[in-house]
């Protein structure tokens, strides 16, 4: 038995960091946020997707966006738990917070709380604008790192929507600053092709990204090595991710808004993201 929790365990801690990756549809869902360079956050959307290891269900990845209290900042907040056998295995329940800033769409503050069995894991990510450095501090062990950035360095959460924005052509590399825990990384994103997502009888033509970057050893947990995004909505519908045995796939199952919740395999009816 324990020889199986080994790698049970390296695949459900990598459920968070795949759902960080996720960002949500440019529907009317919402108040929509939009920056001076198009990034857009839906405000009031919720999500949810599948997390599958070889085919079987292992985790559910829940996110929201919402105003935080006193509305200066736009609140992103994950939550991944595990199910089925894998909860029973290993029992899992994170949650991450990131406020980002509603002008610029840029990350602020990135909280990270992990029950993973008995580790716990309390960390957070706080970006200095002005003074060009990101502050990372683990509770846990008492460790902080201060590293500078650039000017549009994104977090794991707000990366996804800077891609959005950005006008990806085959054959072309778009290289992305983004700061992970106690550094930053430099991410390219090739888009490789065209694919046909299907899932409950409807099917998409999705732009299939490959994401690569000078250190292999991110795409172990951290990164999504391939994303599918829809090409009528621009929607995130299926990503991949490697883990130490097998691979990853987390799938989009629903999303709603205030009034109504919507599923991928239904037909959209009028004013309904497809």
């Amino acid at each position: 038995m324990q020889t199986s929790l080994g790698p049970m365990r390296r695949l459900l801690f990598s459920c968070i960091c795949v759902a960080l990756c996720a960002p949500w549809s440019a529907s009317a869902f919402g108040s929509v946020v939009t920056n001076a360079t198009g990034v857009s956050v839906v405000v009031g959307e919720s999500l949810t997707f599948g997390v599958y290891w070889e085919g079987v269900r292992v985790g559910t990845a829940t996110m929201d966006t919402n105003w935080s209290t006193n509305r200066e900042l736009i609140r992103i907040a994950v939550r991944v738990k595990s199910t089925g056998l894998a909860g029973l295995l290993y029992p899992v329940d994170d949650r991450v917070e990131c406020d980002v800033c509603p002008r610029t769409l840029l990350p602020v503050r990135l909280a990270k709380l992990t029950r993973e069995g008995s580790t716990v894991c309390d960390d957070e990510l706080c970006f200095d604008r002005e003074n060009a450095v990101a502050r990372w501090r683990c509770r846990a062990t008492g460790k902080e790192v201060t590293y500078p950035i650039g000017e549009r360095t994104c977090g794991a959460v707000s990366l996804l929507y800077w891609i959005r924005a950005t006008e990806l052509r085959q054959g072309e590399d778009h290289v992305f600053d983004v700061a992970v825990d106690d550094r930053c990384h430099e991410l390219h994103l090739a888009p490789k092709g065209k694919t046909v997502w299907q899932r409950d009888g409807m099917e998409r033509t999705c732009v299939t990204l490959d994401v690569h970057t000078k250190e292999p050893g991110m795409f172990v947990r951290k990164v999504p090595e391939e994303i599918w995004v829809s090409q009528d909505d621009n929607m995130v519908r299926r990503m991949f991710l490697r883990v130490p045995v097998g691979r990853v796939r987390v799938e989009l199952l629903s999303w709603k808004d205030a009034s109504s919740e919507h599923q991928p395999g239904r037909a959209a009816s009028a004013g309904e993201a497809r």
